[in-house]
């Protein structure tokens, strides 16, 4: 799951840690470009939060191995398209299968008793 999508859950206000009040924190400097910026404040808005809330929340949730899980994800996807392919394929052929024979007995329907 991408952070964006964590943060979406994590909307709701959240308490404040006891580190925050009690002058625990330190202050850092984040280089980032104008574009990234903007997102920040974009999503700080949208989440009701302060930007340093928004970082917060984003380490928070950020979590190195559901990478992992996110390769893991996409490797099932791929193997799931696949899948639906050849299911897709396989139908195609019935139904071609199906037309052929139907079309072979309605002929035989529509001439004439030959056997009798």
């Amino acid at each position: 799951m991408a952070i964006r999508e964590k943060l979406k859950v994590a909307r709701s206000p959240v308490k404040k840690s006891a580190a925050l009040g009690a002058g625990l924190t330190r202050r850092f400097t984040v280089l980032a470009t104008p574009k990234m910026l903007r997102q920040l404040q974009k999503k700080a808005a949208a989440s009701g939060v302060s930007k340093g809330e928004l970082i917060r929340r984003a380490i928070d949730a950020y979590d190195p191995s559901a990478a992992e899980g996110e390769a893991a994800v996409e490797a099932l996807l791929a193997e799931i398209r696949q899948g639906a392919i050849a299911a897709n394929r396989a139908l195609d052929e019935a139904e071609e299968e199906v037309s052929r024979t139907r079309e072979y007995f309605g002929a035989k329907r529509a001439a004439p008793a030959e056997r009798a």
